[in-house]
């Protein structure tokens, strides 16, 4: 085998094992070594020690230094790449500890330095009983110390080299998730997780019960918003150990690294832990990290059949490649291993045979073509067979059988929809291209798979209300992006999909299921129309609307409907009583419900606009019984009346230019912001939606100061909502809704700083805006509002590299 030029010095190959270089050097150094029988030699031998990147290569442990301040060094206890470790005594204290000293010695240069630096403020940030603590950081004659606990029980790697009993694993690895939910709660990443870096203390002679693991090295560990900020600009590398990394830490993709690449670490040490090897092991440095990007773990009960199913489970959805399929955090893996200790049923579900079969076909297409070509064959030689089957004399048999491969059928045609609507979702989100180009394609694939089916009689009612839901989501964003036409036309098409569907449903949940579908469909398209004052069309589908819950008035699946159509009625007779028509009230029905009755207050508060008497709402609420489950339109339209009394109450200051103090108006909109979630009765889900509506008047109000040139009360708008966001941010770390309300808050600061022009000023504001959008889509990965706003952050970053205007 003949190398592809000359091969790269040790140090390099160092750093290749170490994962210490960028992602360019990463690969370039990674393809040499694929074709370079001496270097992978070379690297085997490096990659057994199991390095860590703790420097830019290479160096020599440091020698025993003659004293450390406070310090009487004692025996060593270990080195490696970064330096060595030492047992010491601090006489005036009388305490035993551990001392590390840095490789290098006065020879150090400035980013070893920072190295240093780094690992002994982010040990110090952190104060929990799992973490080693760090007791003193200095520098004696020209090197660099660090005086931490002294952990004698050896590291988990050393007492582990097998597998140990998964009762035992899981606790220790419970242990360690809740130190690292500890060391994210204060904005670090440790990004090193893995069993060598957990000391054990306890006894010698102590079992895995009267042992406590310690996580300890932060050698490599950033800032959360460091390691962002250097992903997105490709400065921070792929960094960590090979065996326990993270698929984005490999990669190095643009503000990929977060709190789920530690995730992932503790489930690879639970998975060694569990199974006695980790979860990708090659025969080298390279083939380990080529498992990583493209293979799945073997499940740990094919290695260790002792292991109970639902610990495997929540292993392997910890072990997922996409960060977004991995736990939210690792409080959330920590519970789900606590939920197994005391044998309650976990949250984690293991992945479906399809869902199985769906990734290895993405992975292995042209495998997974002949497959299909060979199911279609034997399926043909099967209904050839069924043919001559229905002239012998077993008729139950053929009919069971028939029965059998009907609903086989079925099952097929869900999951083909299920993955043509996933396929379509996915092109929406096509690298290297803007969302208006994107949403043209989808829009041309959607309305060419939607003529298909139309000519398909037999299609299911689901199949329709899914595809129709698509469409509808389509036609949002192509209604935001101004291509209204597009937006109508995808409108029509799916309410005529679902019309088809319902005229064919029977009785039953699937015709209760349609006809809400389409009377949504028909409100929003009515909507949309009014919007483009066409108010007989919105008249029309207002009317229809009506005329399609008319027979499920008193049914609560249709309450959602009923509200909104009341909502829009409302609106329609306020713009144009004539189109209307002489009773535009409520839907017919046939009981006095307080809920329907809570809708009509709602809709009149809102239809008389700003500054109008709220009293009529509340009191209706008051009469909805405690124990009452409300529609989700009914709680989204008390969210913004709440909202929106708040929002009102900061007029004045926002005008008040000279007396305006940010902080003091947060604080009182936080007391207006207690008092209405105590009015609304409270939820994690109601406080979202109110910060979800209080994030869209407050930009409304921005907007509308700037659009009037009035500048000064936009930054004002814009302040106030900051320092809102943060202070709710730091009474609710864990909510979403604080890091939407400052993403858009700083979005609107940006767009200030166009009008000066300030471009360095736009793109801070840009910047921090889409670090608050990512962590608001971390802390709530199903929100699709806030999905939908971090890709419009991302494009108008884009624009903005690509010295576009903003519009």
């Amino acid at each position: 085998m003949t190398p592809p030029g000359p091969c790269p010095p040790p140090e390099a190959l160092h750093r290749l094992g170490a994962d210490s270089l960028d992602v360019g050097g990463f690969l370039a150094l990674e393809a040499h070594v694929a074709e370079c029988a001496c270097c992978q030699d070379r690297l085997d031998r490096l990659a057994r020690h199991e390095p860590t990147e703790t420097s830019d290569g290479p160096r020599p442990a440091p020698a025993r230094p003659a004293e450390v301040p406070g310090c009487v060094l004692g025996a060593e206890l270990g080195r490696g790449g970064s330096g060595v470790v030492y047992e010491a005594v601090q006489p005036r204290l009388g305490r035993r500890v551990a001392v590390k000293i840095l490789a290098g010695g006065p020879a150090l240069d400035a980013r070893a330095r920072e190295r240093w630096l780094r690992e002994a403020r982010a040990v110090a940030r952190v104060r929990h009983p799992n973490v080693v603590r760090l007791h003193e950081a200095g520098e004696h004659d020209g090197r660099l110390y660090l005086v931490l606990d002294l952990i004698p029980g050896g590291s988990l790697r050393d007492l582990a080299p097998g597998p140990i009993p998964p009762r035992d694993a899981a606790r220790l690895v419970e242990a360690v998730a809740r130190a690292v939910e500890e060391i994210h709660r204060v904005g670090l990443l440790h990004l090193d997780v893995k069993p060598s870096n957990i000391l054990m203390d306890g006894p010698a002679d102590a079992g895995w019960e009267g042992r406590t693991p310690m996580l300890s090295d932060f050698g490599i560990a950033r800032d959360e918003a460091e390691a962002f900020e250097a992903s997105v600009s490709g400065t921070l590398g792929a960094r960590g150990t090979p065996a326990f990394m993270a698929p984005e830490q490999v990669d190095g993709r643009p503000g990929a690294i977060g709190p789920a690449a530690d995730v992932f670490a503790l489930g690879a040490t639970l998975y060694a832990l569990l199974t006695g090897r980790p979860p990708f092991q090659g025969a080298s440095a390279i083939e380990t990290l080529d498992l990583l990007r493209a293979t799945e773990p073997p499940p740990p009960r094919s290695l260790a059949p002792g292991v109970p199913r639902d610990l495997e489970t929540a292993c392997l959805k910890a072990l997922q490649k996409a960060p977004s399929r991995r736990y939210a955090s690792a409080a959330a893996l920590a519970d789900d291993l606590r939920r197994w200790l005391d044998g309650r049923p976990i949250e984690a579900r293991p992945v479906s045979a399809a869902g199985r079969l769906a990734r290895w076909c993405r992975r292995r297409p042209a495998p997974a073509a002949l497959a299909a070509a060979l199911a279609v064959t034997i399926l043909v030689a099967l209904a050839g067979l069924a043919a001559l089957w229905r002239r012998s004399e077993h008729q139950r048999g053929l009919a069971e059988a028939a029965r059998v491969r009907a609903l086989r059928g079925e099952a097929t045609a869900d999951d083909a929809v299920a993955d043509l609507v996933a396929l379509l979702r996915r092109s929406v989100e096509v690298p290297g291209q803007f969302s208006s180009e994107r949403t043209d394609d989808a829009t041309a694939a959607v309305l060419d798979l939607t003529a298909k089916l139309r000519r398909t009689p037999a299609l299911v009612a689901r199949h329709a209300t899914a595809i129709a839901a698509m469409e509808m989501g389509l036609a949002n964003i192509r209604d935001r992006n101004g291509a209204r036409d597009d937006a109508l036309r995808l409108m029509d098409d799916a309410a005529d999909l679902v019309a088809a569907t319902l005229a064919r449903a029977g009785a039953g949940d699937d015709r209760v299921q349609a006809a809400v579908r389409l009377a949504d469909i028909v409100m929003r398209r009515g909507g949309s129309q009014q919007d483009r004052a066409r108010f007989a069309a919105a008249a029309e589908d207002l009317r229809l609307a009506e005329r399609t819950l008319a027979p499920h008035v008193d049914d609560p699946r249709a309450y959602d409907a009923l509200a909104a159509l009341r909502h829009l009625r409302i609106y329609l007779a306020r713009a144009a009583p004539a189109a209307a028509g002489p009773e535009p009230g409520r839907a017919p029905r046939t009981t006095a419900d307080p809920i329907l009755n809570l809708v009509d207050a709602l809709a009149e508060c809102e239809a008389r606009g700003p500054g109008s008497p709220t009293a009529a709402a509340w009191e209706a609420l008051d009469r909805v019984p405690a124990a009452t489950r409300l529609p989700r339109t009914v709680e989204l339209l008390l969210a913004d009346l709440a909202a929106r009394e708040i929002c009102e109450s900061t007029d004045a200051d926002v005008r008040d230019g000279d007396r305006f103090d940010p902080e003091a108006t947060a604080r009182r909109i936080l007391d207006g912001f207690d008092a209405g979630l105590a009015r609304l009765r409270p939820s994690p889900t109601r406080t979202e939606d109110v910060l979800e509506r209080l994030s869209q008047y407050a930009t409304l109000q921005a907007i509308a100061a700037r659009r009037a040139g009035r500048l000064d009360e936009a930054r004002r708008s814009a302040r106030w909502t900051v320092a809102l966001g943060r202070a709710i941010g730091r009474r609710d770390p864990r909510s979403a809704g604080p890091h939407l309300l400052l993403g858009r808050a700083f979005e609107q600061e940006s767009k200030i700083a166009w009008r000066v022009p300030d471009e360095a000023a736009v793109e801070r504001s840009l910047r921090v805006a889409l670090a608050e959008m990512t962590l608001a889509l971390a802390l709530a990965p199903d929100r699709e509002d806030t999905r939908r706003s971090l890709a419009g952050l991302r494009e108008k970053y884009l624009r903005l590299a690509a010295a576009e205007p903003e519009s």
